[in-house]
């Protein structure tokens, strides 16, 4: 095959035994767009994905994936974020160009000595993160590191490219233990060849419209060059979101017959998930048990790195949920709620003239409270008082300490309002108060208000176990607020 891409060299990075992953986490938005209702709205155009797509819902978007994605990372390696010395957050959709969405995340996961670090530019920075982690490890500077890869990459309305991008989370924990995968080495190659690009300052992604230079002279070549160098027979090649749809021409040109069919699989049900994809798509494939694995990366105008993973003998595959059966039932939207729950179709902007709330005072008073719930939990009685406050709400006293608020919780009653005067939220809405665990239950304390997940609105009832999920909570002039929502315990994962 020809290759026109210019790429450089081969750069090469080996660890031995000293790094690894010692869990993964993902995260997967239940709405999905499926490709015969896009066409609906723009007949005669040709789609450029699969059969569906998965769509944030109007109260997600990168950090909030990333915080659920992180979650479930944390669980799997069995630490808490306490444990986590460093979070890396790689994304080319976040919210802001000047705010750092790495920052929100630790802050939305109760992060309160982890530095947090944004990669970014490229669909290919999930690979630079967990490189860069995995040196980090390697070389005692930190113990361990959290990565995280998240995207929603925006399309225009009417391109094809809303076909093909899809929204998701996935996430690692890499440390000296290696319980899970143990790193070996590394490729990368740089290329400046684009075929897809989006500007400083535009709203959606633009792209070349001839396929055959992602197949030739990017994609294809780029992939293939930076894991020429540590592929071995028996490794299973995971490709990411870019490379979906040339498996076959990958495995070919390559020589290596071992390509994993996972990332086009994923593709076809919840689209090319950028930064997300190869973590997403890592975590299924392991699902398969394989002995080693090399993950590949690539990145529009940026080229595509490669890392080899080895399973150790003491790790056991064989639990390992996968991931296609629990995307694959998804709840499908028209056109016109994918437009809605993407913003592109939203109401103007009422917001006033003064600043917004999540650039004031009064929120860096609360920010405490609101992106990492805390409460005061009381030494005399066992009342969890919530917000935090310096007298006890049952029994007056004045010894408190500050804890995590606990994220489950049994709901002791709820309303239903069907006038909803704050955007995005759309009514009807379910408000709950439920008691949290952690704390009596005979009391004043311990009790959250919060809404309920869309989706679980018309199944609350009283009694149903809840948990907090990390969700947007509106925008005023451009800045995002985050807080939290309830979801049923059985249906939020």
């Amino acid at each position: 095959m020809s290759s026109v891409n210019g790429g450089r060299d081969t750069v090469s990075t080996s660890w031995g035994s000293s790094a690894g992953l010692s869990g993964l986490g993902w995260y997967v938005p239940r709405l999905r767009l499926a490709s015969k209702q896009w066409q609906k709205a723009w007949p005669g155009v040709s789609t450029d994905g699969g059969v569906t797509v998965a769509v944030p819902d109007s109260d997600e978007d990168v950090v909030t994936m990333a915080v659920e994605a992180a979650d479930g990372a944390l669980a799997d390696a069995g630490i808490s974020i306490d444990d986590v010395d460093e979070i890396y957050l790689a994304s080319a959709s976040g919210p802001y160009t000047t705010k750092s969405s790495a920052a929100m995340v630790g802050a939305g996961l109760g992060a309160d000595r982890a530095r947090t670090v944004d990669f970014g530019g490229s669909t290919r920075s999930i690979g630079d993160a967990l490189t860069a982690a995995l040196d980090a490890v390697a070389h005692g500077r930190v113990r361990r590191v959290l990565v995280i890869g998240s995207d929603f990459l925006p399309a225009t309305p009417g391109d094809t490219l809303e076909t093909r991008f899809g929204g998701a989370a996935g996430a690692a924990v890499v440390d000296a233990e290696a319980r899970l995968l143990q790193a070996r080495a590394a490729g990368s190659v740089l290329s400046t060849a684009t075929t897809h690009w989006r500007c400083s300052g535009a709203k959606f992604v633009q792209r070349y419209d001839d396929p055959r230079l992602e197949r030739e002279g990017s994609v294809v070549p780029n992939l293939v060059r930076s894991a020429a160098s540590i592929l071995e027979p028996e490794d299973l090649f995971v490709l990411p979101g870019t490379a979906a749809k040339f498996e076959r021409l990958i495995a070919k040109e390559s020589g290596h017959p071992r390509v994993s069919a996972q990332a086009r699989t994923l593709a076809g049900v919840i689209g090319d998930t950028g930064n997300a994809h190869s973590l997403v798509a890592l975590a299924e494939a392991l699902s398969e048990a394989p002995t080693s694995v090399v993950v590949g990366f690539e990145g529009s105008g940026a080229g595509a790195s490669a890392i080899r993973f080895t399973v150790p003998e003491a790790a056991d595959l064989s639990r390992r949920q996968a991931v296609l059966p629990a995307v694959s039932d998804g709840a499908l939207i028209d056109y016109v709620t994918f437009l809605k729950a993407t913003g592109k179709l939203a109401p103007s902007d009422t917001s006033g003239p003064a600043s917004p709330y999540s650039a004031s005072p009064g929120w860096m008073r609360d920010e405490r409270h609101l992106l990492a719930p805390t409460g005061a939990l009381c030494s005399a009685c066992g009342s969890l008082n919530y917000p935090p406050r310096s007298i006890c709400i049952d029994c007056r006293g004045s010894d408190l300490t500050e804890v995590l608020l606990p994220r489950t919780g049994t709901v002791l009653t709820y309303n239903v309002q069907h006038i909803v005067p704050i955007s995005p939220e759309e009514a009807p809405v379910a408000v709950c108060v439920a008691q949290m665990e952690g704390g009596r239950a005979d009391g004043y304390g311990g009790k959250v208000t919060a809404l309920m997940l869309r989706e679980a609105a018309e199944d609350v009832r009283i009694g149903s176990e809840v948990r907090l999920i990390f969700r947007r909570a509106g925008v005023e002039h451009g800045m995002v607020r985050y807080g939290y929502k309830f979801g049923l315990r059985e249906s939020s994962s």
